[in-house]
Formats: C-alpha cells, sequence, structure tokens
C-alpha cells in the first residue's frame, strides 16, 4: 500500500539515531510508526471492496476462497486466493518458473515458482492506494552468499591473512566482556535460500574454542540442515556466537532472498532482537529499482523501531557492469542502503606493519541508486579530497559511500558436518561486527539505557571506530583501478576496523554528554 509521510519517517530516524539530538534512543514503537506512516482505513477498504466483488463475479465466496491480514503498521495486505481467481481478477496468465541453475528441482536450491511474464492490471481508482503487488509478474531475484571457500578446481587456495579463529578476533579487537545472558537483549542472523545449519556443528566448535556451550535460542522460519545447504549459515552462527558470548540469538530463515518479507517478519516479532546482520545481495544493477526503493523504506522503518541492520559489502572488490570489460563500477545492495552499516573486508599478517589489511575482494565504492546521506557527507569528502582516486567515469562521486567499517574476512576456520571448513567473505565480518554492537547494547540495557538502533550518525561522529585500516587496495579484476585504503573513512574499509574497548569508552562518553 502506498505509505504516507516518508520524509517525515526519515526525518524522525536521523532524530532518534543522531545523539546530538534531543530525540537520541526514543525510537518509535510499532503503533507510533503505523500512525506515522500507514495509509487510510478507507484505502483497504477501497481494496477489499473490490476484492470481495471481483470475486463474487466468478462465483466464488470471499470468506470461503480469499484470506487477507495486514502487517502490524498497515502498509502491507497479505492476499491469498486461489491461481484461477488471481488470473482473472488481476488478468494474469501463471505459468511454473524455475531457475536456469535449478533444473532439477532439487532441495537446497531455488523451488519453481508460479508467476506470470504478463504484467498484473488493477482498475484506476486503485492506483492512488496501491503501490505495488508481487507474487503475481515480478520474479524473485537470488541473492549472492557471500562465502568464499576452495573449489573443486582450487582445493589448496588460500586467501591471504593468517587462519581466524575466535581467539583471534577476541584479542585484536579487544573483546574483554561477555554477554549478561538475558533475554533482554538479542542478536539475529538472516538466512536466505535453504542455507541451514547443524546445532551439533556449533556446540562442536563451542567446546573446540572453549567457549561456553550455547545454542541458538528461536529459528523464526525453517533449520532443516538434512536438506538445504551448509556453509553460510553455519559461519553466521559460529562466529556470531563466538565474538558475542552470552547474548540471546536467533535466526530469521526465508527459503527466498525476500528483504521486504524479512523487514516485516523482524518488525513484527515479539521481542525479535535489536541487532541483525544479513550476508546477502546482489549488484544495484540487477534489480528492479522498485523492489530495491521499497525495501530500502524497510531498513528505514526498522532504524525508526531501534533495530541495528548491519549488511556485508560483497565480495567483488568495486564490482562492475559488464560482460567482460569492466563498463561501470558495480556495489552491491542492500550493502548500498543509507539506512544499514555495511561491513567490508580486511585480512591479518603479523608480518606487515600496520597488521591489518583491507583485502581485495572488500565490496566498496558509491551507489548509483542512492545519494550519499548527510551523517557521510564529511568523512567522504575528505576521501574524495585523496589523489589516485578511480577515473569518475566509472562510480559516481555524490552516491551513497560503502563500506562503512569493516572487520576480518579471510580464512575462517568454520565446522561443517564435524570436519573444518574454511570461509572468507565480508559475510564472515559482517556477524562478528554485528556481534561486538550486540555487546555494546548490552552494557545499555544493564545500564537502563536504550539500545543503539540505527547506528551510522554515531559511528560517523566518533570518525572512527578503533583501528584505522591505511592499506589495501579493491580493485576488480576486470577493471583498470580500485579504490585504495587511506587514513580515515575510504572505500575499501570505511572507517576501520573495531576495537570494543574504544567503543564501549567513546560511547559512553558520548551519551553521557547528551
Amino acid at each position: 500500500m502506498k505509505q504516507r509521510n516518508l520524509e517525515k519517517l526519515e526525518s524522525v530516524l536521523m532524530s532518534v539515531s543522531d545523539p546530538d539530538s534531543e530525540n537520541y534512543g526514543r525510537h518509535l514503537s510499532i503503533e507510533e510508526l503505523s500512525e506515522l506512516i500507514a495509509p487510510p482505513k478507507e484505502a483497504h477498504d477501497e481494496v477489499i471492496a473490490w476484492l470481495q466483488e471481483r470475486v463474487n463475479s466468478l462465483g466464488g465466496s470471499f470468506s470461503r476462497h480469499v484470506q487477507v491480514r495486514r502487517n502490524k503498521v498497515g502498509d502491507y495486505m497479505f492476499v491469498c486466493l486461489p491461481s484461477y481467481m488471481a488470473e482473472n481478477i488481476f488478468k494474469v496468465q501463471f505459468s511454473h518458473f524455475s531457475h536456469r541453475s535449478d533444473k532439477t528441482k532439487k532441495v537446497g536450491k531455488t523451488q519453481a515458482i508460479l508467476r506470470s511474464k504478463i504484467p498484473y492490471k488493477l482498475p484506476t481508482h486503485l492506483s492512488q492506494y496501491v503501490d505495488s503487488i508481487t507474487g503475481l509478474s515480478d520474479f524473485p531475484l537470488l541473492g549472492t552468499k557471500y562465502g568464499r571457500r576452495p573449489t573443486a578446481v582450487e582445493p589448496l587456495r588460500k586467501d591471504p591473512g593468517i587462519d581466524v579463529t575466535p581467539q583471534v578476533l577476541t584479542k585484536l579487537y579487544n573483546v574483554k566482556v561477555r554477554g549478561d545472558n538475558t533475554q533482554k537483549n538479542g542478536q539475529a542472523l538472516a538466512e536466505f535460500e535453504q542455507e541451514y545449519f547443524y546445532e551439533s556443528d556449533l556446540n562442536l566448535f563451542q567446546q573446540k574454542h572453549g567457549l561456553p556451550v550455547q545454542n541458538v535460542s528461536t529459528i523464526v522460519g525453517v533449520n532443516n540442515p538434512s536438506s538445504g545447504v551448509l556453509g553460510e549459515a553455519s559461519l553466521d552462527v559460529q562466529y556470531m556466537m563466538g565474538v558475542s558470548v552470552n547474548v540471546d540469538t536467533w535466526v530469521f530463515s526465508l527459503d527466498i532472498f525476500d528483504l521486504v518479507n524479512w523487514a516485516i517478519n523482524v518488525s513484527e516479532t515479539p521481542g525479535a532482537p535489536k541487532v541483525h546482520s544479513v550476508s546477502y545481495g546482489s549488484p544495484e544493477s540487477e534489480y528492479v529499482p522498485d523492489d530495491v526503493f521499497r525495501s530500502n523504506k524497510e531498513f528505514m522503518k526498522l532504524g525508526a523501531l531501534g533495530f541495528s541492520v548491519f549488511v556485508a559489502s560483497g565480495d567483488y572488490g568495486t564490482g562492475h557492469t559488464g560482460w567482460i570489460s569492466c563498463g561501470k563500477f558495480a556495489p552491491e545492495y542492500p550493502a548500498t542502503s543509507p539506512w544499514v552499516t555495511t561491513v567490508g573486508g580486511t585480512y591479518l599478517d603479523p608480518t606487515q606493519n600496520p597488521s591489518e589489511i583491507g583485502v581485495d575482494f572488500s565490496g566498496g565504492g558509491f551507489s548509483s541508486m542512492f545519494a550519499r546521506p548527510s551523517y557521510q557527507d564529511d568523512a567522504v569528502k575528505a576521501y574524495l579530497s585523496t589523489p589516485n582516486l578511480p577515473n569518475q567515469k566509472y562510480w559516481n562521486a555524490s552516491g551513497r559511500a560503502i563500506p562503512d567499517v569493516s572487520a576480518l574476512s579471510t580464512n575462517y576456520q568454520v565446522i561443517i558436518q564435524t570436519y573444518n571448513s574454511p570461509l572468507s567473505g565480508t559475510s564472515a565480518a559482517t556477524p562478528v561486527f554485528a556481534g561486538l554492537i550486540a555487546l555494546v547494547n548490552d552494557k545499555l540495557v544493564k545500564s537502563g539505557k536504550p539500545v543503539l538502533g540505527f547506528v551510522n550518525p554515531l559511528l560517523y561522529k566518533l570518525k572512527n571506530v578503533g583501528f584505522d585500516i591505511t592499506s589495501g587496495n579493491n580493485q576488480d579484476p576486470s577493471c583498470p583501478a580500485g579504490f585504495a585504503a587511506t587514513e580515515g573513512w575510504d572505500a575499501v574499509t570505511g572507517l576501520g576496523s573495531p576495537d570494543l574497548d574504544y567503543l564501549l569508552n567513546k560511547i559512553a562518553s558520548v551519551l553521557q554528554k547528551n
């Protein structure tokens, strides 16, 4: 449904997220959010009346053949009805489709779906109420899972840097605290496309590294590792829980890569954690723009409700459009959303000084769809004044700049079906950084303060997050140049990698002043 007051929503989000604002930390309730943006009641009434009329004209019974529900905010309607009715009502023609990489329709890959190649039609009088309809003639995009691992062709390939374990991370990033083991604070992981994990692998991982044996407390959706894909989810749960110990951990699992439904699930699930890690995405250029802008509004809503969303920046450096040659740089979405915190990648080489270096696959650059938000203006303008930037014909200097922060991303030692499996990617850095923010929230909740929520305005006011990464380059092999890491914010490692001691002290100082 068409939402109201989106400019005001953005203003509210920035007000509750800016530590200099008198409204800092006063996140909205879902009822307050609904009052702000939900369409008027007559919008829903008009749509229902039209559906009833159409179903009756087909000889059906609305109460028997149609199920309708609204989300809690009131800006979505979910309608379930027989396919023959949907074809007639919306003037579409359904067929079964599967992705070309899924000819066998095996479980663990994208399932066949019912869709129409003919666009849906709505009567003119409903266009003032309905923004779009999904599930008829749209096709879900396959989300790229960012974990990199040795292949059958390159079984001995190793990304740069030392092997990473929880002990390496906690020592490097000064993680000296654990959570309070209470459900008043939590952290969560988003998993899509039948990515599952074995609880037994998580427990074995914890035992191996001397961690308390704790399980994921809540799974919203399905976790069926015997018939799914293993890797991403195993990495996520083992390392979020490996650095953020004694923090209540959830998993939100969806069969398809659907950011809107994921966001609605998060916002409507009672007691859902306030910190979320998302390690999926695709180049901006592969999305339908309307889908991007709609899901971007969901990130804005989550921020206003006090949720922190961390997203992997991608594993293709600058990326590129074009089949072989470099047309334009191609940053990833949802990493380029202005309302998420995007996490890039580094590696650790003790023989170098400094030892933490921006890794070449760290996704970074400038959005072609979103303008640069004000909270990062100063940091990014300073970077744009540095020498030796790539030719601007490849990138949009006024776009939303990513990443915001970074963390180690290579050679994570993950247990999958009892075996050690090294994985690399910004998908490893993201749950780690998110877990550290969950530990910050733990301290805030314990002292009676609100959680951080959308954290970018705060982090950019701090100017760094612990360790400034000044070396590394994310050149895509198909492009003539990439971005270089340097002092301050850069398009390889953002504001740098975390020092939890530093973050706890600096955030406490900022909040005390306000």
